[in-house]
């Protein structure tokens, strides 16, 4: 998978977690969703575990100037988190 299929993706997945949380103001940053979806039991802690490899991944890819090629473990992490939103 490359970088961009990554990023559009991701864009999915965050797109749904903030529709989990519809009062959250989104200013407070994507950690802080995070924490609230959690404590408000929206997102299990084995979601939250591939999603933190995910969230990694994609500064990564955000912080490089080239398109790069995501490990596929990696993408892996990436399909189980969208399968265990319903995504």
């Amino acid at each position: 998978m490359n970088s961009s299929d990554f990023l559009k993706q991701f864009a999915e997945i965050e797109n749904h977690l903030y529709s989990l949380a519809p009062a959250f103001d989104k200013k407070q940053g994507f950690f802080n969703l995070l924490k609230n979806l959690k404590a408000n039991n929206l997102v299990s802690s084995d979601v939250l575990q591939n999603l933190s490899i995910v969230w990694q991944t994609r500064n990564k890819i955000v912080a490089s100037a080239s398109e790069t090629t995501v490990d596929e473990t990696v993408a892996e992490k990436l399909q189980i988190v969208k399968q265990s939103l319903n995504i």
